[in-house]
C-alpha cells in the first residue's frame, strides 16, 4: 500500500511541475485577454508541448544516467578530490573505474514516471494543436 502511495505522489509531482511550467508560459503570453480563438489554442498548444517536452527530456535523461553516460566524468572529478586530499578517502585507498562503475551501477534508477506525464501532457498539446487547425 505504501509503495502504491509513493508512485501515485511522484506521479502527481510531476503533473503539477508539468502543469506549472505550462501555466507559466500560457500566462505570460496573456491568454485570457486574446480575441482570436486560434491565437488561444496556439498559445495553449505551446505551452503543453514545452511542459511535456521537458518533463521527458529529464526522465531521458535519468536513463542515459542509468546507463552510465556520465560515468567517466565522475570518477574524473572524485579522482581529482581524491588526489587533491579533498575528499575523506586517501590516495592510496583509490578505487578504480571499474569498482566505481558497479558500485554506482547499484544505486540508479531511471524516472520513466517523467517520461509518461510529459507524454501525456505532450498528447494534450496535440490536441489543442488539432483544435488550432479546426479553429
Amino acid at each position: 500500500m505504501k509503495d502504491k502511495r509513493s508512485t501515485i505522489i511522484k506521479y502527481a509531482i510531476a503533473a503539477v511541475i508539468g502543469l506549472v511550467i505550462a501555466a507559466t508560459y500560457i500566462f505570460s503570453n496573456k491568454v485570457l485577454k486574446q480575441d482570436d480563438p486560434s491565437k488561444v489554442m496556439q498559445i495553449l498548444a505551446d505551452g503543453f508541448s514545452i511542459g511535456g517536452v521537458l518533463l521527458v527530456m529529464a526522465g531521458l535523461l535519468t536513463f542515459c544516467t542509468k546507463q552510465g553516460v556520465f560515468d567517466g566524468l565522475g570518477y574524473s572529478f572524485e579522482t581529482i578530490f581524491v588526489t587533491r586530499n579533498w575528499s575523506k578517502r586517501r590516495f592510496e585507498d583509490r578505487r578504480s573505474f571499474k569498482e566505481y562503475k558497479e558500485e554506482k551501477s547499484k544505486k540508479r534508477t531511471t524516472s520513466w514516471f517523467l517520461v509518461i506525464v510529459g507524454g501525456i501532457e505532450f498528447l494534450i498539446s496535440c490536441v489543442f494543436l488539432g483544435l488550432y487547425y479546426i479553429v
